[in-house]
């Protein structure tokens, strides 16, 4: 695995309005994440940079991916994404640093090649499935949205209008702009097959004279000749029409499967033709389409994008759900995957062993729901064996062959399931055994409640007498009285069982009306609990309960985040605590929740899933992301000192720097005002306001190598 070198720096500085003379860093945390894995995953699309088809990017469920050599590694570049699927991209095709992504919540843009993406269309808050810039004039942009129908943007995404004629409710899939014309668009769709517009996306008409009703998935044009016009649906195969869309004939000799969802057309041969399909891999036809034939050799079954490098035209890239990115360089004979760094497996829940720290467990989605398993801490995953459920995993703290995930349980240490037998029909959310008696087992379920075992899975009942049967987030169980347990519910906030779940009661005070998404039950002090929540509000917030959940106070001081995913407590330092959030990354708090910063070197899909601390060696820490899986590992970074000397220098000096860092203030990239850099030294030219230093807290992010990693300091003035 590639290995990230960053450094988090965090310091609260107390400055008056007047600068003082030197501005000195407190001292590092010399601690960075470090992506371990597995590699491989689910590709919803990909783009190739126009101008150097070296350059690649792949989304994936709430992670893109950047290669700056053809595919032959890959690295994270998703700091700023929600975690949600990508499912397109567009680059500029003037400034391929700027780049439009698609995702399941909204229209996210970059403006440094990847390395930081915001939000531009928050106004529409649904899906966008598809996203295309204007060849001619790359401030122009449109997005096609689950329920909003079509927006355009004549500015780069800052401001967004719907199309005159009504598509909301109409799910836009992909776009194709004819390359000679471009007020001529073609959209597919999945309710109303093909759209076009000859006004630059004001109006719309259906263009499906021919056309089965199936879903669109995939539109593309021939570019050397713009009257003809490719189409891939879900059922009916590959269409085609030589009249702009006025007629479609459906095209599919020799195609044993007819639901596609991509075409692609070779450029410099444009009677060769690719479509991927579901379940059937790759089909390719070297006479427009006349006649189809399998070129899936080395390929994955289901593949969603197919790109063609237009600059080798033999060399074609796809895209798979589950193996990741796949390439050919012999123009389809064959397939080679290439995934070197590509962690885009969506990780769900991990487990540790207890009595091994180097074994872990990570319930994952890459074709199907797996279980992989590692035995040397994330170096390798060499065991990924499919279950029968999606949710958390749980080890038997006495016998760690035995582990539970929904649906499934293993005696084998993973190596094989079989299906436990639920009396219920509910998503899990959470399962948790009783320390105290390992037959013992609790499941939160998806709006049942909540069901015990008490013959180690094999048989169920419902204890919900006093519990509102909802959704069920958590369960913490008290350590040292088992039968004492908690309950996270959704809109309802805790409740409590003090007879092992016969009987609940609300134990709310300061929670009532909030979805506790987390609980954590302090080991040391089993009346500290601690609460992580869904939407608090605006955001997600933790809250504490220093009197077994009689009462709850807010803790969230320093927390920036819409959702608190994880908890995790040190056990050998019980006030240090852990927080993973949904959009904002990791928090540390090391004073029992009373501040809590942001620890993130290093860390490069921000949606966490889940924390996981060793239990026999508190120092090793996992997090699992969309993106894979990292590691909490020691930096090898030192940083010494941080000073600025008014007027107008910020100066960095320590150990290992890279010789060609950038440094980011506020967002703002400032390696323009880069004196000079050393392994050991960076000094910076500007003024306090040049530097684009405010009042308040200022975030500066220093990337120590090329795209490989970053040091963020927080400065409060």
């Amino acid at each position: 695995m590639r290995s990230i070198v960053s450094l988090i720096f965090q310091s609260l500085l107390l400055l008056s309005l007047i600068w003082p003379e030197t501005l000195v860093m407190a001292q590092s945390e010399n601690q960075v994440w470090t992506n371990v894995g597995p590699e491989g995953g689910v590709i919803e699309c990909l783009a190739i940079d126009p101008f150097n088809a070296n350059t690649l990017y792949a989304g994936g469920l709430g992670v893109i991916f950047k290669s700056k050599n053809g595919g032959a590694s890959w690295f994270a570049s998703s700091v700023g994404l929600p975690s949600a699927t990508v499912a397109s991209l567009a680059i500029s095709p003037t400034n391929t640093s700027i780049i439009y992504a698609g995702t399941f919540r909204g229209t996210y843009k970059t403006m440094d090649g990847g390395r930081n993406w915001r939000e531009i269309n928050s106004r529409f808050s649904d899906a966008t499935y598809a996203i295309a810039t204007d060849p001619h004039n790359a401030d122009i942009v449109y997005a096609g949205t689950s329920d909003s129908g079509i927006l355009k943007s004549t500015n780069g995404g800052s401001s967004w209008t719907p199309s005159i004629t009504d598509l909301t409710g109409n799910p836009i899939e992909a776009f194709a702009i004819n390359p000679s014309d471009s007020q001529t668009i073609y959209a597919a769709t999945y309710d109303n097959a093909i759209l076009k517009s000859t006004d630059e996306g004001a109006h719309w008409t259906a263009v499906n004279t021919g056309l089965t009703t199936d879903p669109f998935f995939a539109i593309a044009i021939d570019p050397s000749n713009n009257n003809i016009i490719y189409g891939g649906s879900e059922g009916g195969g590959v269409f085609k029409s030589t009249d702009e869309g006025a007629h479609w004939v459906a095209v599919n000799r020799g195609l044993t499967n007819h639901s596609i969802l991509s075409v692609a057309i070779d450029p410099s041969n444009t009677s060769i033709v690719y479509a991927g399909s579901e379940y059937s891999g790759v089909f390719k036809s070297t006479n427009g389409g006349q006649r189809w034939v399998s070129a899936s050799t080395g390929l994955a079954t289901d593949i969603f994008p197919v790109v063609v490098d237009p600059f080798n035209t033999d060399v074609i890239y796809a895209g798979a759900f589950g193996g990741g990115v796949f390439k050919s360089t012999n123009g389809s004979a064959s397939w080679k995957a290439i995934n070197t760094g590509l962690t885009a497996i969506s990780i769900l829940s991990l487990a540790i062993d207890p009595f091994n720290s180097s074994t872990i467990y990570a319930e994952g989605l890459d074709d199907e729901y797996k279980v992989y398993k590692s035995t040397n801490g994330g170096a390798t995953w060499p065991q990924a064996v499919p279950i029968y459920g999606y949710g958390p995993l749980a080890i038997d703290p006495l016998n760690s062959n035995i582990i539970y995930a929904p649906g499934s349980k293993s005696t084998d240490g993973g190596k094989s399931w079989t299906s436990a037998a639920f009396s219920f029909n509910a998503g899990v959310w959470d399962i948790e055994i009783d320390p105290s008696n390992t037959s013992t087992l609790y499941l939160a379920t998806g709006g049942q409640g909540i069901f015990k075992s008490t013959n180690a899975g094999t048989n169920w009942a419902s204890i919900n007498n006093g519990l509102i049967p909802n959704v069920v987030y958590s369960i913490a169980i008290d350590p040292s009285n088992t039968n004492i347990i908690y309950a996270g519910v959704g809109r309802y906030g805790v409740f409590k069982s003090t007879d092992a779940g016969k009987v609940w009661k609300a134990s709310n005070s300061g929670l009532d009306n909030k979805d506790v998404f987390i609980l954590k039950v302090n080991p040391s002090n089993t009346s500290v609990i601690y609460a992580g929540l869904i939407f608090s509000g605006s955001r997600g917030d933790i809250f504490k309960s220093e009197d077994g959940g009689k009462s709850w106070f807010d803790i969230s001081t320093g927390l920036n985040s819409s959702w608190v995913s994880s908890i995790a407590i040190d056990p050998s330092n019980n006030n240090v605590i852990y927080a993973g959030t949904d959009d904002h990354g990791i928090f540390k708090s090391t004073n029992g929740g009373g501040i809590w910063l942001a620890m993130n070197p290093g860390l490069t899909n921000y949606g966490i899933r889940t924390i996981a601390i060793a239990p026999s060696d508190p120092s090793i820490i996992y997090a699992a992301t969309f993106g894979g899986i990292y590691k909490l590992e020691k930096n090898n970074i030192e940083i010494t000192s941080v000073v600025f000397e008014p007027p107008k220098k910020l100066t960095i000096t320590g150990m290992n720097f890279s010789d060609s860092p950038r440094v980011i203030i506020n967002d703002v990239d400032r390696t323009d005002l880069i004196l000079d850099a050393s392994e050991t030294m960076i000094r910076i030219k500007g003024k306090a306001k040049k530097l684009k230093l405010n009042p308040g807290d200022n975030t500066i992010q220093v990337i120590t190598s090329h795209d490989v990693g970053s040091n963020v300091f927080i400065l409060k003035i």
